[in-house]
C-alpha cells in the first residue's frame, strides 16, 4: 500500500449507507478478537478498484484506526460499536457533505469526543 502524505488527497467512494455488519469498530476495534462476531453498525462504500480500496483503508491504518477492504465486492467497510455509532454517523455526514469524497482530515474529524457529537 502506498503511504499517504498529503492530507488533501481524496477518493470518491460510492456510499451504500449505514447498516449492520460483522466488522470491528473502526475506533476501538471492538468485535475483533472475541471468538464470535456480533452484528454492529457499519458503513459500506463501493470503490473503483483494488488500489483505491487499499489506499482508503491505509488512511485509517495511518491513524491507528480500523477498516477492511473486501476486494471481491470492491467495497471498503467501516464498522462501529454502539459507543461509536455517532462517530460513524458523523463520518457518513462529512463524506456526504464533501461530495462523497474521503480523506485523512475527514476521518480525523469523525473521531471526536462524544460530548462534541451530541448535536447529531
Amino acid at each position: 500500500m502506498t503511504e499517504l502524505t498529503d492530507s488533501s488527497e481524496s477518493y470518491v467512494p460510492s456510499s451504500l449507507g449505514i447498516g449492520l455488519c460483522f466488522d470491528p469498530c473502526y475506533i476501538c476495534a471492538e468485535n475483533i478478537n472475541e471468538g464470535h462476531a456480533e452484528l454492529v453498525y457499519g458503513m459500506s462504500a463501493a470503490v473503483e478498484n483494488r488500489d483505491v480500496g487499499d489506499r482508503i483503508v491505509n488512511m485509517y491504518l495511518e491513524q491507528e484506526l480500523y477498516a477492511e477492504f473486501h476486494p471481491c465486492d470492491v467495497q471498503v467497510k467501516i464498522g462501529a460499536c454502539r459507543k461509536h455509532m455517532k462517530n460513524l454517523m458523523l463520518l457518513e455526514k462529512l463524506v456526504t457533505e464533501a461530495e462523497n469524497k474521503i480523506n485523512p482530515n475527514i476521518i480525523k474529524q469523525s473521531v471526536q469526543e462524544e460530548n462534541e457529537l451530541d448535536t447529531l
